[in-house]
């Protein structure tokens, strides 16, 4: 069994050695001594050790042959960064991580950096932090987007899109500095190079988080037009199909759509679509096009002939899962607003494209079931005319409400979780309360902590008590004990059960 005396013993002689072999074999020692602790013991015992983490920092050596020293440093280190307080390991680390992610040829120190950086966006503290006082680390960032190891690259990408998403950190990322990093990285690289789409689709994504952000990156970047110069360019196919797919994401805000309205791109998609046929790339551009369809229908019903090619894509048995599976998001798209489900509740083939939907969640493959059952998120979660077409449609998906249950109470928490917010999307509707409220034990479902595979589900499920319980019309369908059982379980919070367990383990120990 592992100690705190053993950690701290291993780490007295980590910080003395300086031989290779001996450092990698220490560091084994503690991963393996590491492993004896609970997640709550490396909390109050480990991660508040300073020379522990600053020792296992020492031993990322950019030397190539100590590779197997430095992933075993940074797994112990991913380890105890999970649980540490981001905060304080920004404070107190944030020149290690910078030169970490700047200077260290192996990935997997890189790897690590961007986790943590991802953990800062958590908190808006330690959001707040990064951006005000670590910019450069975030300068960084953007400058792996160039890395040549594809999972730091994507990783970043990743980071970047999801600090857009933040005030501190959407405003860090317009700053002169920042764009001109993005601006330089751009000019440097090839036209067709994968590098240059993913600073694409990053600016992007910063972009249409606000109208400010949108018009600082077009003034920097004019991105709408390069864009649309490179989704119609005849000699890159694949820069096409590229270009096509971050154009749909300008085009999912009114603003964006505005923008890429004005140059033209809307007619040129529907003259795309007219030359598919005789295109012989046609089936690497299908699944940018659909995209692109769908979110200009967030805003407003497409043109109907666009609108029409995804009804018939949908229905096509000629086709992918894959492409499928594309046609019925962009169909939820579109069926966001109150024009485009009007347009949709007319076409007499919307049914199919339903009884399409429900065949894919109940028999195909795990991963689209759950993007098709994402997609019924976003439709039956939209705010206008919902009266009128959304009763219609759930009856096709879920004949027997039994079918949605069965649903989210999968033991795959990928699938579970997709489904427990299907639900969400449905839980304060009234006439989905009727169906779903009226199921043999769905009080005794929702108020089992225990059944849940992990956290994300027990939060879902939770969100799903708390409307309900907030919820005057369920009252009037559930009997006065279990609309009481949910509103105590809405008072205790979701993690109530497994704090009283974790006590009394301790208490007895």
């Amino acid at each position: 069994m592992g100690s705190a005396e053993t950690v701290e013993t291993l780490v007295q002689k980590l910080a003395k050695s300086t031989d290779a072999a001996e450092l990698t074999e220490l560091v084994l020692s503690l991963k393996t001594a590491l492993g004896h602790f609970t997640r709550s013991e490396l909390a109050e015992k480990i991660v508040s050790n300073e020379s522990l983490v600053e020792t296992l920092f020492g031993c990322l050596s950019p030397d190539p042959e100590h590779e197997i020293l430095v992933q075993n440093s940074c797994d112990i280190l991913k380890q105890l960064m999970v649980i540490a307080n981001p905060v304080d390991i920004l404070t107190r680390y944030g020149k290690d991580m910078l030169e970490g992610l700047e200077q260290h040829p192996l990935p997997d120190v890189r790897i690590l950096v961007i986790a943590q950086l991802d953990r800062c966006l958590e908190t808006e503290t330690a959001t707040e932090l990064l951006c005000n006082n670590h910019s450069g680390i975030i300068l960084s960032a953007i400058r792996q987007h160039t890395y040549p190891d594809l999972s730091v690259a994507k990783q970043a990408t990743r980071f970047l899109i999801k600090l857009a998403a933040t005030k501190s950190g959407g405003e860090l990322l317009v700053e002169r500095e920042s764009l001109e990093q993005f601006q330089n990285l751009i000019d440097s690289t090839n036209s067709r190079s994968p590098v240059r789409f993913r600073l694409f689709e990053t600016l992007a994504n910063l972009a249409v988080v606000s109208p400010e952000l949108f018009s600082k990156v077009q003034a920097s970047v004019n991105l709408a037009a390069t864009l649309s110069d490179l989704a119609f360019d005849a000699s890159d196919p694949l820069g096409n199909a590229n270009a096509l797919e971050i154009l749909a994401t300008l085009a999912g805000t009114p603003y964006g759509l505005e923008a890429v309205t004005g140059i033209g791109v809307v007619e040129k998609i529907e003259r795309l679509t007219q030359e598919l046929s005789t295109n012989p790339f046609s089936d690497l551009l299908f699944p940018g096009i659909l995209k692109f369809i769908g979110k200009v229908g967030v805003n407003q019903l497409p043109p109907q002939r666009l609108s029409k090619i995804v009804l018939e894509t949908v229905l096509r048995a000629d086709l992918e899962l894959s492409v499928v599976s594309v046609a019925i998001e962009a169909l939820s798209y579109i069926g966001i607003t109150r024009e485009g489900k009007e347009f949709m509740f007319k076409k007499p083939e919307t049914t199919e494209c339903f009884k399409r939907a429900r065949q894919i969640i109940e028999n195909a493959p795990t991963e689209y079931r759950i993007r098709v059952i994402d997609a019924m998120t976003i439709l039956f979660g939209s705010e206008e005319g919902k009266q009128v077409t959304l009763p219609h449609w759930f009856n096709i998906l879920f004949p027997q409400i039994s079918s949605l249950f069965d649903l989210v109470q999968l033991p795959f928490p990928d699938i579970r979780l997709s489904s427990l917010k299907f639900l969400t999307a449905v839980a304060n509707l009234e006439w989905a309360q009727r169906h779903y409220l009226r199921t043999p034990g769905i009080v005794e479902f929702l108020t089992n902590r225990d059944v849940e595979p992990d956290k994300e589900c027990l939060i879902a499920k939770y969100k799903i008590v708390c409307i309900i319980a907030d919820s005057a019309s369920a009252g009037t369908i559930l009997s006065v004990e279990n609309y009481g059982r949910l509103k105590i379980y809405k008072d205790q919070g979701p993690f109530y059960a497994a704090a009283q367990a974790a006590v009394a383990t301790e208490g007895s120990s």
